[in-house]
This record gives structure tokens, sequence and C-alpha cells, in this order.
């Protein structure tokens, strides 16, 4: 493996798509002949898992990053289904499949955390911050709502 010169390089998850992917490659690799429309769509969306997983952790705004671990996270439920397909036409059997769907699985709970961190990131940039001079018509604003005390009549 390459030493870490790329953000994804450092992040588990991209580690365990690449697993993913070497795992579909296995089952690709055992499948007859005919059914080639499905090896090629397991084919993308496994390989399409890391692409967009190193593609997000290129971003630098924290949007853009979730976007793409939301595709990422997209792209391996699409794998797993792909997967249970192949066992629902009798292509591989459900023991073949159980490693990948694993690695789907952990992929995905990986990916979901990772894209709600850069929503609250982006979120929490966003607010509304007070500046200097906002803080003087906050202040001025809320003595003018304050209730005055009864004048005394004479």
């Amino acid at each position: 493996m390459p030493s870490p010169a790329f953000d994804h390089d450092r992040m588990g998850v991209y580690g365990a798509a690449r697993q993913l992917n070497v795992a579909c490659a296995a089952i690709l690799a055992s499948l007859p002949s005919g059914r080639s429309d499905l090896a090629d769509q397991l084919r993308r969306a496994a390989a399409s898992v890391s692409l967009n997983i190193a593609e997000g952790a290129g971003e630098f705004a924290a949007r853009e990053k979730a976007r793409f671990y939301r595709m990422a996270r997209r792209s391996a439920t699409e794998t797993a289904g792909i997967l249970d397909n192949l066992v629902d036409v009798g292509l591989v059997a459900e023991e073949e499949v159980a490693k990948a769907r694993d690695l789907a699985a952990r992929v995905v709970a990986n990916l979901v955390l990772l894209a709600k961190a850069m929503e609250r990131m982006e979120r929490d940039s966003t607010r509304e911050r007070p500046r200097a001079g906002d803080a003087e018509a906050q202040r001025q604003g809320q003595e003018a709502r304050r209730p005055r005390g009864r004048e005394s009549g004479g």
C-alpha cells in the first residue's frame, strides 16, 4: 500500500471501500457468462464507492465533502443490492457474497457518520455570527423593548 500522500489514504472508510472493491472483483471473476449487465453494474458501483470517497476527501468545503460521501454511500448500498440480485437469480450463493455485504454495511455506516459530521460542520460555519456593530444594535433594541417602570403622578 502506498504511503498516505492524499487525504483519502488516511481514511479507514476508504480502505474498507477498497476491500469491498476487491471482494466484488473476486465475485465477478467467479460469475458465469451471460449476465454481463449485472457484472458491469457491480463493477461500476463497487468502484464508485472508493472514487467518491477520494473525491470528497479532496474537497475543501464541508458541504461538497458531505455530497460526495452521500454519493459513495448510495453506491455502496447499490453494490449490496446488486449482490442480492446475483443471489436471487442463482448466479452466486449467499455465502459467496457475505463478506462483500458485510464490508458494504461497514462502509455505509461510516459514510453516514462522515456525511452528518460534514453537514454539522457546514451548519456551524454558516450560522450568522453578530458583527461588532450588530452587537450594539442588539443591545439598544433590547433596551427599547424593556418595560419601563410606572411614572408616579403628582
